[in-house]
């Protein structure tokens, strides 16, 4: 009779004890997302081709409120024409968010952005899809678009 009356108990702390591994092992993907973009936009700041080129998927596309679609070999590219790496730009995260499917991972975010010292800081909305592939977390897409400020 005792055994029958502990069972429900116990079967409730195994869940639980189950869920809390799930939820930490939630907690560290998404921290290694965070800190992998973190990682990748200074590599593109600074012109940090290898790394850029490590970090992205071979389909990885880009899409702005300005200038479109933009393909990875088309990136890399431009990096490439840069006559020097951009000095004085910031990146600034100001809230992240990201949710795990499996494999995928959605980071989105809102952003404080300084594209040079004479230039205004703005704020970008931020939004990119991760994939691990082989173990390893890489940036398939990102969408950003620079927020107008309130009038």
């Amino acid at each position: 009779m005792r055994i029958a009356a502990l069972s429900p108990a116990l079967l409730l702390v195994l869940v639980l004890g189950f869920s809390v591994q799930i939820v930490r092992a939630a907690s560290k993907e998404s921290e290694t997302i965070v800190r992998l973009e973190k990682e990748w936009i200074t590599a593109f700041m600074k012109g940090d081709r290898p790394t850029v080129d490590r970090m992205e998927t071979p389909t990885y596309t880009a899409a702005d409120d300005e200038e479109g679609q933009e393909t990875k070999a088309q990136q890399l590219k431009s990096m490439d024409e840069r006559q020097k790496p951009d000095l004085g730009e910031s990146f600034t995260p100001e809230k992240q968010d990201v949710r795990l499917f499996g494999n995928v991972a959605l980071l989105t975010g809102l952003y404080d952005v300084k594209e040079g010292p004479d230039k205004p800081q703005e704020r970008m909305q931020v939004t990119e899809v991760w994939v691990k592939q082989g173990g390893t977390w890489k940036v398939e897409h990102i969408q950003y678009a620079i927020l107008k400020p309130p009038k």
